[in-house]
């Protein structure tokens, strides 16, 4: 079993996320396309906000096997309360790892047990999840269609299984109309999978969805996410609902 023991030790090391002291930019190598100077402009004061506004609203999605071992994890946020987002290919690739209990985990480090899975989505590798209790805060749904090339995103995320690590990118452009696909330059790794994307309200626009792994000067830095119009029905019709009658998969 997957203890809040287990859960503090990984993070004992990990400093307080609480404040940023700065905030770092992200220029892809080999892509002279991006004007950053949006971003330049974005205040510590302004990271702060969002964070403060989100913190209890994004979690890490842990998993272990029959034996409690590790299984996998990626980042995931609250659409509702008892109700997470995340990477579909992510739950996927922990159930084949043996996967027999998923937990979600806050930044305050309290645990909750995942009950099974309300909706998956895998051509645009999206699942929706359902807690065994009705715990959580909602993140704040925005508007995509808003946005401006070049203006400033900001992903909190659980890179490397570290909670609410802060990333600061630049939306690029529209890549795929049916699949409601957005290009950002933010600098994505595994973990990053899942975690939602915010415009400077601290509203969620999209989910980051893919990496990019392509070394070409074309695709240098540029990571896929979904734009968050996709779900805001389902979204809705959760929110409507009862928890209790919520229904859901076994994850096995």
């Amino acid at each position: 079993y997957y203890t809040e023991n287990d859960i503090k030790e990984r993070n004992q090391n990990k400093n307080d996320s609480s404040t940023f002291s700065n905030v770092s930019t992200y220029i892809p190598d080999g892509y002279t396309n991006f004007d950053y100077s949006k971003l330049e402009k974005v205040t510590v004061n302004e990271t702060n906000q969002i964070y403060t506004k989100n913190k209890d609203s994004v979690v890490i999605i842990d998993s272990v096997t029959e034996n409690g071992v590790t299984a996998g994890s990626s980042s995931g946020f609250f659409v509702r309360s008892g109700v997470i987002v995340t990477s579909y290919d992510s739950v996927y690739s922990m159930i084949d790892n043996g996967a027999a209990r998923f937990y979600a985990v806050d930044v305050e480090d309290n645990i909750y047990e995942l009950d099974g899975i309300v909706a998956a989505y895998p051509n645009i590798n999206i699942i929706i999840l359902k807690l065994k209790e009705e715990k959580g805060t909602k993140v704040t749904l925005g508007d995509s269609s808003k946005l401006e090339k070049n203006d400033p995103i900001v992903v909190i995320s659980s890179s490397l299984g570290l909670k609410a690590s802060i990333k600061m990118g630049i939306y690029f452009d529209y890549l795929n109309d049916d699949y409601k696909i957005i290009r950002t330059s933010l600098p994505l790794i595994d973990g990053d999978s899942g975690s939602a994307v915010f415009n400077l309200n601290g509203e969620v626009i999209a989910i980051n969805t893919s990496v990019s792994t392509s070394k070409s000067k074309y695709n240098s830095g540029l990571n896929n996410a979904t734009d968050i119009t996709i779900l805001k029905d389902v979204i809705n019709t959760l929110n409507n609902q009862k928890f209790k009658d919520i229904k859901i998969i076994k994850f096995n």
